[in-house]
């Protein structure tokens, strides 16, 4: 249905009426936002449910995964103020267990993670 209340779409001959003319002015301006924010984000949604979302959330977890173990500087630290020092054994010992600690984590980080960001995109997919 036109804006001259025909089946024609086309300006009548007198011109818009003021209502027609702000009727199209706030069309226009709805249409220039949604190109403007929905559109890009609409277009980043599809992305993210299409299973964007799960690689980059698993690239951000490992990333985090990846920063150094801050622990042992600090058990050390801790126990040098009060003269405490580990033998080679013991700090061989504290260094492997850290090091089954931090791959444990890392499993169980990333599988949490997976999860959730499948179940994520499941809803995006399916509302």
């Amino acid at each position: 249905m036109g804006m001259g209340g025909g089946g024609g779409g086309g300006v009548p001959p007198a011109g818009l009426t003021a209502l027609q003319k702000e009727q199209f002015g706030q069309g226009t301006q709805l249409y220039d936002k949604y190109m403007r924010w929905g559109k890009p984000a609409a277009l980043e949604m599809s992305g993210l449910a299409r299973g964007g979302l799960l690689n980059w959330g698993m690239n951000e977890a490992e990333k985090g995964l990846q920063t150094p173990e801050m622990g042992a500087g600090f058990q050390a630290r801790e126990a040098a103020r009060y003269g405490v020092q580990l033998t080679p054994e013991q700090q061989a010992e504290a260094t492997q267990t850290a090091a089954l600690t931090k791959a444990s984590q890392g499993v169980r980080l990333k599988n949490q993670t997976r999860g959730a960001l499948v179940e994520t995109q499941r809803d995006l997919n399916l509302g």
